[in-house]
């Protein structure tokens, strides 16, 4: 605190941020509140994501004094962010066919393989159920596999047709995933029809 009290706020900011502190400022002077994104200065030179809810202060007077700022550090959720991204590239990098479906048979993730495999867009997918979407695709066995993949807590594989990509055969996995308040199913898939054919 005693290296904050008396030193200008500005000496705290760099580049973009600066600026940005500038024109936020400038609305307190307008006499308009504000939520936004700042990086802070930290004495050794690094630079800490924060969230400021910043609204003017007015005296007895009705005239304005100052401002108050509510500061949050953004670092974990721009970790969470960061790692999310990651995740994404990497699963879009994937060739095969990807998708995670929840206990309730509800599609909570596709990779953009998957997209082109069934010939559905990501936000056609998920939240919809994987019967609701592809009815009369999916056979017993295939249930099956999956069942069990959350029963057994273990992975399990298929190889057979899928109707509805043609007269192909499909080699898919089945693992299990435990998130914080669900259980789930990882569902890779891949054409194997030339493997099947070279046999």
């Amino acid at each position: 605190r005693d290296d904050v009290i008396g030193r200008s706020a500005f000496e705290f900011f760099a580049g973009e941020d600066l600026l940005t502190l500038h024109d936020e400022l400038e609305r307190r002077r307008d006499g308009s509140s504000s939520g936004y994104e700042i990086g802070l200065r930290r004495p050794d030179g690094s630079i800490l994501p924060c969230f400021n809810h910043a609204t003017p202060i007015y005296d007895i007077q009705g005239q304005r004094i100052g401002s108050v700022g509510l500061w949050t550090d953004l670092t974990q959720p721009k970790q969470a962010e960061y790692e999310l991204r990651t995740y994404e590239v990497v699963a879009n990098s994937i060739t095969d066919a990807v998708s995670v479906i929840d206990e309730t048979g509800t599609y909570r993730m596709v990779n953009d393989a998957w997209c082109r495999m069934s010939g559905r867009a990501r936000d056609e997918a998920v939240g919809r159920r994987s019967e609701d979407l592809f009815p009369f695709v999916a056979s017993e066995e295939r249930q099956r596999e999956r069942r069990l993949c959350l029963e057994q807590n273990a992975p399990r594989s298929i190889r057979a047709p899928l109707p509805s990509l043609g007269d192909g055969i499909f080699e898919t996995t089945y693992y299990p995933y435990l998130g914080r308040d669900t259980r789930s199913v990882v569902i890779v898939t891949r054409d194997v029809t030339e493997q099947e054919a070279s046999r």
